[in-house]
């Protein structure tokens, strides 16, 4: 630094420039990083988790029918539905479920799982790439839970895996 008249005087350095350009790569490359780091990361879905690797969701179809669809989560190759201690179950309005999509990879429905969807009509089973691929339920279940789909008495046939 110089001194002039009693009054510091900071050099004219070439510097300025160098320092603008670190300034604008450093933003560029933290504008980079924070975009990658959206385009890998998944907000977390608001649908209730039901089971390890299993989330359910809820929407009204195209013929105002309301659907319950599980699916697991993804790269999960299997899931087990919880267990509910007595009448109770997954979701907090079970009267308004007509059609309840299971994914195959589920291999048990817990105890009062699915209990009180009174006006339950059809199974449907949803493949891992997320298609519906038939009705009944899925192949993969081997076991299901006392009482699970207790009150659901519109449901006329069932096909269950072999």
């Amino acid at each position: 630094m110089e001194q002039r008249g009693g009054q510091v005087q900071k050099p004219v350095s070439g510097n300025r420039p160098r320092l603008l350009i670190s300034m604008v790569l450093v933003a560029a490359l933290s504008i980079s990083a924070l975009t990658s780091f959206a385009l890998i990361y998944e907000e977390p879905s608001d649908a209730l988790i039901v089971g390890p690797n299993l989330e359910c969701d809820g929407y009204d179809d195209d013929d105002d029918r309301y659907v319950l669809k599980f699916r697991l989560t993804p790269g999960a190759e299997t899931s087990t539905m919880y267990d509910y201690d007595g009448p109770g179950n997954i979701i907090s309005n079970p009267e308004i479920v007509d059609i309840l999509i299971l994914p195959e990879g589920l291999l048990n429905i817990g105890d009062y799982a699915l209990t009180g969807l009174i006006n339950l009509q059809k199974i449907k089973i949803m493949d891992r790439n997320g298609n519906l691929v038939g009705d009944g339920m899925p192949s993969t279940v081997t076991t299901i839970g006392s009482h699970a789909f207790e009150g659901s008495t519109r449901m006329c046939n069932l096909k269950l895996p072999e």
